[in-house]
């Protein structure tokens, strides 16, 4: 079951063109009941194919791709784009100024193939702010054909969501100098955990009170920020600070 809600950025690996669409129906079954615009773009050498499967899986995708509430897109526009936050930002301001709750993305990831593991990672879990608002939600699908699975597994961990429902959310205040974080942090999403906590302003606050699971990756981020020059606070409960001071937290 896909468990994607609105505000997520989440990431899962697919390995034929069937299944990604079959991903792709799914999601916008749900996009469609939250009222919101879908964009699905895959691959180029199957856009064809993807869009006479997921426009002929049900009678609703057929309709709201006609009123234009589902469109496709080549993915060689992301390519293209020498900024690919911006490409997202201006489609979501499209779509709400069009009346829709937000805009909901399925992407095939294979446009980025060629790009450096390591850069990809940064701009999926840089990627944060996109994201803030709730109005932007995307499923970035990774192919078994075009990536590794180290890639794979690694960019997956750069979205703070997956398609199995774990996920964290943020709210950055005070210019940066306070995050709350909510939702559960693992191994699947910790690389995205890592980034939200790094980007606090030196000296600020996290409010991690609101979490219901921490792994070890997330305690040790945590941990870390808190040996920081000047360091950072955390707002905790008495169970966390437990485990976080088994990680060599400084807790005032």
């Amino acid at each position: 079951m896909l468990a994607i809600t609105a505000g997520d950025h989440a990431a899962a690996r697919f390995d034929t063109a069937l299944q990604f669409a079959t991903t792709t129906i799914a999601f916008t079954h749900r996009a469609l009941a939250q009222g919101a615009q879908v964009m699905v773009i895959p691959d180029e050498r199957q856009l064809a194919t993807a869009h006479h499967l997921v426009t002929g899986a049900a009678t609703e995708i057929w309709q709201a791709v006609g009123d234009g509430q589902v469109r496709f897109a080549d993915a060689r526009t992301l390519r293209r784009s020498p900024d690919t936050y911006q490409v997202y930002a201006e489609l979501t301001h499209t779509a709400v100024d069009s009346g829709y709750s937000g805009l909901w993305v399925s992407v095939d990831m294979s446009w980025a193939a060629d790009s450096d593991s390591a850069q990809l990672t940064a701009l999926e879990a840089g990627a944060y702010g996109l994201f803030a608002g709730g109005q932007l939600t995307a499923l970035c699908q990774y192919p078994s054909a075009s990536f590794t699975d180290a890639a794979i597994r690694a960019a997956c961990q750069a979205h703070p969501a997956n398609s199995a429902g774990v996920r964290v959310r943020h709210e950055f205040s005070e210019h940066n100098r306070r995050l709350r974080l909510w939702g559960e942090t693992d191994q699947t999403n910790a690389a995205a955990f890592a980034v939200l906590v790094s980007a606090v302003a030196a000296g600020g606050t996290i409010d991690v009170t609101g979490m219901s699971f921490i792994g070890v990756r997330g305690l040790l981020a945590l941990a870390r920020s808190t040996r920081s020059t000047p360091p950072t606070a955390i707002v905790c409960t008495a169970n966390q600070a437990r485990y976080l001071r088994t990680m060599g937290a400084a807790l005032v």
